[in-house]
């Protein structure tokens, strides 16, 4: 079986990994730890017209905590006995997780899913609602663990 788990730096992605770290997978189970750096986040501005290397190594440092993520991850997964790959893409998490489905043909995506409003929703966009919808396999959504504070506000 092979499993891929989109990550990014929230609670959610954290909950995600913690799901799958302590699920009992069949033996040679395979995990992908997939993450994106969306570099469209951010704005750079420019009076001129910068070398091609410059710009790539601004997008390189600036997906370096993305990268520390990954590594941190896979470090907690092989820990825990999960043979591991990871893939660190630039541009969307939704188009960069569904590349990586279809291309390692994996049996199910695991992500989680932040506690976002409706608004947020609509000109944002859910990642985990398009993979739903989009997916080549299946899609388990691990949704934020509500503790009995929550309910009380």
């Amino acid at each position: 079986m092979k499993i891929l788990i989109g990550l990014h730096d929230s609670e959610a992605a954290h909950e995600a990994l913690e799901y799958v770290r302590m699920q009992n997978w069949p033996a040679g189970t395979k995990a992908l730890l997939v993450a994106a750096h969306d570099p469209s986040h951010h704005s750079y501005t420019q009076t001129y017209d910068a070398p091609r290397e410059s710009v790539e190594e601004v997008f390189e440092q600036d997906a370096a905590p993305t990268r520390s993520l990954v590594a941190h991850a896979e470090h907690d997964l092989r820990d825990h006995g999960l043979e591991t790959e990871t893939r660190v893409f630039n541009g969307n998490p939704r188009e960069a997780i569904l590349d990586a489905a279809k291309d390692e043909h994996v049996d199910l995506i695991v992500v989680g899913a932040r506690e976002r409003s409706a608004l947020s929703r609509v000109f944002e966009g859910s990642v985990a609602s398009h993979l739903v919808a989009h997916a080549p396999c299946n899609v388990l959504v691990v949704k934020h663990a509500r503790s009995e504070s929550d309910f009380a506000s």
